[in-house]
């Protein structure tokens, strides 16, 4: 059915082939920790502004939690001036 050369070509063409698939499983590999890396640092910058942002909405937390205090001791203070004008 074939020949010695035909085989012999034929046992080439299976040598290329099997090379060229580890070739492109080691390509495919190497390309996915790349897309895994940048993942990874998309994640840590958003990781980064996320806590950015938390740190904002603490800052301006704590900015209302003192006006609310204010508030709270002026009403405090309005009130004793309300009781001590309803005494006399």
């Amino acid at each position: 059915m074939f020949d010695e050369e035909s085989l012999n070509d034929l046992e080439e063409i299976f040598v290329y082939v099997d090379l060229l698939s580890s070739i492109i499983a080691v390509m495919v590999y190497y390309d996915q920790r790349r897309v895994d890396k940048e993942a990874e640092e998309k994640v840590a910058r958003e990781g980064v502004m996320l806590q950015n942002e938390i740190n904002d909405i603490k800052s301006r937390i704590d900015g209302l939690e003192e006006k609310l205090d204010v508030l709270i001791e002026n009403l405090l203070k309005n009130n004793k001036n309300i009781d001590k004008r309803i005494n006399q």
